[in-house]
């Protein structure tokens, strides 16, 4: 393996390993990425009944995950949750009040985080990186699509 193709192992390893956890104290990045998705359902698709479904739907991950992510939710009191009383099988979860406060609080963070990484970058080296991301991207996808499709047999 070429020194180049070692720095992209590396540099692929590095970004699957980033995180926004130290930037929002007290608020991982699923929380917050829940806490995200339940606002905007809220908001701009003006739901009051969210189901877990919707989350776990939106986050594509698997429901166990989510009914973690939200047990930590809740017992932060960003969130609440009740039984449908239509379908007792849905649960509906709720934002409340501290969980919007939070959310706000922790989207200014994230913002001035990203401001000052794209500051330092510097926007052409921030769309180059972007450019040369979605190739590499679009290439592992390609591969993994092709091995996939090939028979291993060990």
């Amino acid at each position: 393996m070429t020194t180049t193709e070692l720095d992209l192992t590396e540099t692929i390893k590095l970004l699957r390993s980033l995180s926004i956890n130290p930037v929002i104290k007290g608020l991982n990045s699923n929380e917050y990425l829940s806490l995200k998705i339940l606002y905007s359902l809220k908001n701009d698709e003006h739901k009051d009944d969210i189901h877990v479904c919707d989350i776990t739907k939106r986050m594509n991950i698997a429901a166990p995950s989510v009914t973690k992510i939200l047990n930590s939710l809740e017992s932060k009191g960003y969130i609440t949750r009740e039984f449908d009383t239509s379908n007792r099988r849905n649960i509906d979860v709720f934002i409340t009040e501290k969980g919007i406060e939070i959310k706000r609080s922790a989207d200014t963070l994230v913002d001035e985080f990203i401001a000052n990484v794209y500051n330092r970058v510097g926007r052409e080296n921030i769309e180059q990186f972007l450019q040369l991301s979605k190739l590499i991207t679009e290439a592992i996808d390609e591969e993994i699509a092709e091995i996939s499709s090939k028979e291993m047999i060990f």
